[in-house]
C-alpha cells in the first residue's frame, strides 16, 4: 500500500513549465512514522507547514488515493495557500462496508505489531469529509478516476464531482494506480494545468498515495465549466424556443404534439419540438432548465463520459418510446418533462448510493425523479408526463444495465448504439 515519492518518477517530466515539490508525509514512503495516534488534520497541517517553509506562492495540490484526501484536508483547513486541486483515485467518504474493512485491516496490522500502519488505517476508517465539501465550491478541481479501480470505485469519483461545484471529472480505463497506468490521464492533467495562464515561473509539490503533490502556477485561473455536447444542444434549442415564444415570434401552437397534423399534413418538426419546448419564460421553465443542467449534464458527463453518441442514442430511443405511448394511450401536447424524467431516472439508478439535497429534502438518488416530479406537479405539471418518463427510463435501465448481465442474455443489448451514429459523433467502438 505504501508508495514513496518516487511514485511520480517519469510523470512530472510531462509538466516542464512547473516546479515540482514531492513529499512523503509521516508514516508514508520514506518518512518515519509519528509516535502515538495520527489524524487527518495533522497530515493537512504538515502540507501547509511545508508550503510556508518553502515560501511557495499559492499551489495546486495533487494527491493520489489517500494523498488526495490529505490534499482535501489541507485545502479545507487553509484555503489561502491553495489555488486548485488535482484528485486522483480519491474519495471524500468511506461507506459502511469499506469502513468495516479498514477497521479489520487496522486490527490485523496492530496484532502483527505494525502500530503505525494500524493507526493510519484506523484514520482512513474514520474519515468523513463529505459534509465539508461545500466549503470548496469555488475551488477549481480536476478529478481523475479509473473505471476499473476496485479500491476507490468510480462511484466515489462521481460523488466527489457532484460535491465540488467547480470540478471536472475524467474517467479512464485503468485501475487504482492511474497515472503510471494511463498516459491519457497524464495528458488530461497536462491540458488542465495548461489552462492556468502565465506559467513560466511556476512551482509545484507532488504527493504519493500517502502524501499530497502540488503544482504551483504563477497566475490565477478563471475556470469556466462547459456543458457536454448533447446537453449543450438541448439547452440551446430549448432556450431559443423559449425566447422566440416569449417574444411572440413563434406560437406554441406550432410546436405541440398533434398526431393528425403530423400524419396528414406532414408537420414532422412537431416530433422534435414537443420535446424541446420547456415553456415561455416562467418558474416551470427555470425549474426544468435547472434540472437539465444539474442532473442531465452530469449523466452525460459522468455515466456517458466520452460516449455522447450512446447518450444521444438513449435520448432517441427514449423519445421513440414516449411518442409511441402518447400515440396509443396519451393526449399530451408537450413531453419535454417526460424526457427529463427519463434522464433523471437513469442518473438516479446509476448513482444509487448518492444522497441528494433537493430544496429542503435529502433523498437517495433512485428516488430523485419521483421527488422532482412531485415538485413539478406543484408548479402545474402533468402526472402522466412524469409517469411516462419514469417508465421509459426504467425500461432503458433494465435492458442496458441489468439484462445484459444475466446469463440468459448472452450479452445481448437492446439499445446498442448504431455504428453510424458513433461515426457521426467521431467516436470509436
Amino acid at each position: 500500500m505504501w508508495n514513496n515519492l518516487h511514485y511520480w518518477d517519469g510523470i512530472w517530466q510531462h509538466f516542464p513549465d512547473f516546479r515540482h515539490v514531492r513529499v512523503d508525509v509521516p508514516g508514508h514512503g520514506l518518512s518515519p512514522a509519528r509516535l502515538g495516534s495520527v489524524s487527518l488534520e495533522q497530515f493537512g497541517y504538515d502540507i501547509i507547514d511545508l508550503i510556508q517553509h518553502l515560501a511557495l506562492p499559492r499551489v495546486i495540490l495533487v494527491g493520489h488515493s489517500l494523498g488526495g484526501i490529505i490534499a482535501l484536508r489541507a485545502a479545507l483547513d487553509d484555503p489561502s495557500h491553495v489555488l486548485g486541486l488535482v484528485l486522483i483515485s480519491t474519495s471524500s467518504r468511506v461507506n459502511s462496508k469499506a469502513r468495516a474493512a479498514w477497521r479489520q485491516r487496522a486490527q490485523d496490522a496492530s496484532a502483527q505489531g505494525y502500530a503505525a500502519i494500524a493507526a493510519i488505517q484506523l484514520m482512513v476508517a474514520n474519515m468523513e469529509l463529505e459534509h465539508e465539501m461545500p466549503k470548496l465550491s469555488g475551488l477549481p478541481v480536476l478529478i481523475l478516476q479509473g473505471a476499473e479501480d476496485r479500491q476507490t470505485p468510480l462511484r466515489a469519483g462521481e460523488i466527489l464531482h457532484k460535491q465540488l461545484a467547480q470540478s471536472e471529472l475524467n474517467v479512464f480505463r485503468s485501475g487504482h494506480n492511474l497515472m503510471p497506468e494511463s498516459s491519457d490521464a497524464i495528458r488530461c492533467c497536462a491540458e488542465w494545468l495548461a489552462d492556468f495562464p502565465m506559467r513560466p515561473l511556476t512551482a509545484g509539490i507532488a504527493m504519493n498515495r500517502g502524501g499530497p503533490n502540488a503544482v504551483v502556477p504563477a497566475g490565477i485561473v478563471a475556470v469556466i465549466g462547459h456543458q457536454p455536447p448533447v446537453t449543450r444542444c438541448l439547452l440551446f434549442a430549448s432556450a431559443s424556443l423559449m425566447v422566440l415564444c416569449t417574444l411572440e415570434i413563434l406560437s406554441p401552437f406550432t410546436l405541440y404534439l398533434n398526431w393528425q397534423l403530423i400524419i396528414y399534413e406532414l408537420q414532422l418538426w412537431r416530433l422534435v419540438t414537443c420535446f424541446l419546448f420547456l415553456g415561455t419564460f416562467s418558474l416551470p421553465y427555470c425549474w426544468n432548465t435547472w434540472v437539465l443542467v444539474h442532473y442531465c449534464s452530469s449523466l452525460e458527463d459522468v455515466a456517458f463520459h466520452q460516449k455522447s453518441a450512446d447518450f444521444l442514442w438513449m435520448l432517441i430511443c427514449g423519445a421513440g418510446m414516449i411518442l409511441a405511448l402518447t400515440y396509443f394511450f396519451g393526449n399530451t401536447y408537450f413531453v419535454s418533462g417526460a424526457l427529463i424524467d427519463l434522464m433523471t431516472y437513469v442518473w438516479g439508478r446509476r448513482n444509487s448510493t448518492a444522497q441528494m439535497q433537493v430544496l429542503f429534502f435529502t433523498v437517495r438518488a433512485p428516488y430523485l425523479p419521483w421527488v422532482l416530479s412531485w415538485i413539478s406537479l406543484l408548479m402545474g405539471g402533468n402526472i402522466q408526463d412524469h409517469l411516462l418518463g419514469i417508465a421509459v427510463g426504467h425500461t432503458y435501465f433494465f435492458f442496458e444495465d441489468v439484462y445484459p448481465l444475466l446469463p440468459t442474455s448472452k450479452g445481448f443489448r437492446l439499445f446498442r448504439t448504431p455504428r453510424l451514429l458513433k461515426m457521426v459523433c467521431n467516436e470509436t467502438e
